[in-house]
């Protein structure tokens, strides 16, 4: 009996250790998610933004930027007088000029009213230019066209 249980107990050993296959089990993941930045693409739209430069010697505060500055000098004020005629003499031209005080003026190119400077006169405008000084002391020079205002009859 005891060979016979020794028999029973070596098939029994011999059954046990056989070698098991591995069997691998692949998971298929799903894709992954496509995540936006929002603060880089914001990054990226500053970057594409017009870069700006200041300069110093133009700008009478350099606390604004160049388009608050732009904005802030279209509400200058122009200058007081009215173009009331144009008088061709020979080839020669000459303004009438009328102050709001309804004052006349008669001049010719070259010729200064106040600070301003009578540059060109035309068949129908005046151009006059301006030299204007800043807080610090530097002059920039600004020319204005003043257009003939035909009366209605």
């Amino acid at each position: 009996m005891k060979k016979l249980y020794l028999i029973f107990s070596l098939v029994i050993a011999i059954s046990g250790c056989e070698k098991t296959k591995e069997v691998k089990v692949e998971t298929v993941r799903p894709p992954s998610a496509v995540v936006k930045d929002i603060e880089l693409e914001r990054w990226k739209a500053s970057i594409q933004k017009e870069v700006y430069s200041i300069d110093i010697n133009k700008t009478p505060n350099l606390f604004f930027t160049p388009k608050t500055y732009k904005l802030l000098a279209q509400k200058e004020e122009t200058i007081p007088v009215e173009l009331v005629g144009i008088i061709d003499k020979k080839g020669k031209r000459m303004a009438l000029l009328q102050d709001p005080a309804r004052k006349g003026y008669i001049v010719k190119p070259g010729d200064k009213l106040g600070k301003s400077l009578i540059k060109e006169i035309g068949p129908d405008y005046l151009i006059i230019e301006d030299t204007i000084e800043n807080n610090r002391g530097f002059k920039t020079k600004k020319t204005t066209k003043i257009i003939l205002k035909k009366e209605r009859l």
